[in-house]
């Protein structure tokens, strides 16, 4: 026989066959779990306690969800005290090594840092809303010092077609000069009359402008 201490403190005697066989994981705490303060649903930092599943050295031990996505189990007191606030992400791995700089609510060009959803390489990644409505990753140094500003949809804008040339009434395309604000591309035209005016694509095409304005 073995006289073993358990994690919650007490000592017990189990034959080296249970052991061995992995018959015999507690003293028997884990099968008749002391039931403490309930913290079901309550919030410690990126922590939420979800269930009782023990008792670690006479404290309650409770299984908690992290906003990261991660599960890890505390001690009742330890949640309380608040020293621990996370299942670690909020600790590493980072550049540093140290705390991660809270992105959270950040805005970054046309992304806006939703939540930390763990990490890439030695950096920390988090999840960003675009403002076109997609969701995207990033990692804090591509935010910080990469430039990352958008989903990637500010670089998949279609080219706009060449209509250099091109006659529409009066009005003959010379070269695009922008975008309108509902993102139809804007060309420089020369009128008749010799006049220069700038007119929308949407605008040329559908008939809407067809000369400068003054010569009718």
């Amino acid at each position: 026989m073995w006289r073993c201490r358990c994690d919650c403190g007490n000592e017990v005697e189990v034959s080296a066959r249970r052991l061995k066989l992995d018959r015999t994981k507690s003293c028997g705490c884990l099968t008749r779990v002391q039931r403490g303060e309930d913290l079901a649903g309550q919030r410690f930092g990126k922590l939420v306690a979800v269930r009782q599943v023990g008792n670690r050295r006479g404290h309650a031990l409770w299984e908690c969800a992290c906003d990261c996505g991660n599960t890890t189990e505390v001690t009742a007191d330890v949640l309380k005290s608040g020293r621990t606030k996370s299942c670690g992400c909020l600790y590493g791995p980072g550049r540093s090594g140290g705390r991660v700089d809270d992105l959270t609510g950040r805005r970054f060009g046309k992304l806006v840092v939703r939540q930390r959803v763990g990490s890439r390489g030695t950096y920390a990644l988090w999840e960003c809303a675009c403002d076109c409505g997609n969701i995207c990753q990033v990692t804090s140094h591509d935010l910080k010092h990469n430039g990352t500003s958008s989903c990637g949809c500010a670089r998949k804008r279609p080219r706009a077609k060449d209509i250099a040339g091109e006659r529409f009434g009066k009005l003959y395309a010379v070269n695009p000069v922008g975008r309108s604000d509902r993102g139809s591309a804007v060309w420089r035209c020369l009128c008749d009359c010799d006049r220069v005016v700038e007119v929308s694509v949407h605008d040329l095409k559908s008939g809407k402008a067809s000369s400068c304005g003054e010569c009718g």
